[in-house]
């Protein structure tokens, strides 16, 4: 994915910031309790995967972001951000120079299981394939078992940000993370730089009831304020508005972290499902395309 940024985007599109996984100052006994058995934890986790990282203790951590209040953590250099709209486009202008056409605007109703292939009814129209891939997100349960394979379910999770504003342009350098257990639901509250110069906090972790359930019952400022604080102390409410809201497809109601699932459900007519591609998704698409274009070259033999 770097290679593929750092050749086809802008530099305005990317910035190679780092992340930081740190330990507060604060609740010094708890955190100590807490937080660093969950660092040693990401720490092995990261060794046995071949991730480069360093180990900083506070005059580290400093070094790295200057305004942070934190005892320690872990500092891998090798992280970077990009602007999710610009290589998603990217990507779509590679694939269709190479012929590949898009129907935007037309939601899947039913899908017909031929001997030799599928007939997909979308916006009023049919399209016939041979194969089919599901990548359907938050709705790729619902699309599987319209193609006759059943058993998966999608639960979706809301994740809010806020943007930090009122404060210096540099204020947040890094993609700062707090130390978060194994069972988390996710990344935890965490800050992250964004093309632009804005920084934004989030995201919370909630089961919703819809799919498209973006704004009922939001976490209160205050929520998003302790986590902010806990690094960085002189934030205050004043320095935090509203952002979006997204929806991630989990596996559970426990919202668990689990592996994707990249499965050949079917194999005549093939049919490889994508289920719960959740965060790292984006970071992860072009080996989940080349992983999933070499299953189906093996299928389509």
């Amino acid at each position: 994915m770097r290679d593929y940024v750092e050749k086809n985007l802008s530099k305005e599109d990317y910035s190679n910031c780092g992340m930081l996984i740190a330990i507060s100052r604060r609740d010094l006994v708890d955190n100590l309790v807490h937080d660093l058995p969950d660092l040693i934890h990401m720490i092995r986790r990261g060794r046995s995967q071949g991730i480069s990282f360093r180990i900083v203790g506070p005059v580290g951590v400093n070094r790295i972001e200057p305004n942070i209040k934190a005892l320690g953590g872990i500092f891998i250099p090798e992280v970077s951000i990009v602007n999710p709209v610009s290589v998603t486009e990217s990507f779509s202008r590679e694939a269709m120079s190479r012929g590949v056409q898009f129907f935007l605007d037309h939601q899947v109703t039913g899908i017909n299981v031929r001997k030799d292939g599928y007939t997909v009814l979308a916006g009023g129209d049919e399209f016939s394939f041979r194969c089919l891939v599901n990548s359907a997100g938050l709705y790729s349960d619902e699309v599987s078992s319209m193609a006759g394979i059943s058993g998966y379910k999608i639960y979706p999770w809301r994740g809010e940000y806020y943007e930090l504003v009122g404060l210096p342009d540099d204020y947040v350098k890094t993609l700062v993370y707090p130390a978060v257990s194994k069972n988390s639901p996710g990344k935890g509250i965490h800050f992250r730089p964004s093309m632009g110069g804005k920084v934004l906090i989030g995201p919370s972790a909630k089961l919703v009831k819809s799919k498209d359930d973006y704004n009922c019952d939001r976490f209160p400022k205050e929520v998003f304020l302790r986590a902010a604080q806990k690094f960085f102390p002189c934030i205050e409410g004043e320095n935090l508005v509203p952002a979006y809201a997204g929806i991630r497809p989990k596996l559970s109601e426990n919202g668990l972290e689990e592996d994707f699932i990249i499965s050949l459900d079917r194999n005549q007519p093939p049919l490889l499902n994508l289920i719960a591609i959740e965060s790292p998704g984006l970071s992860s698409s072009m080996a989940i395309a080349e992983y999933a274009g070499n299953i189906l070259a093996e299928a389509m033999v």
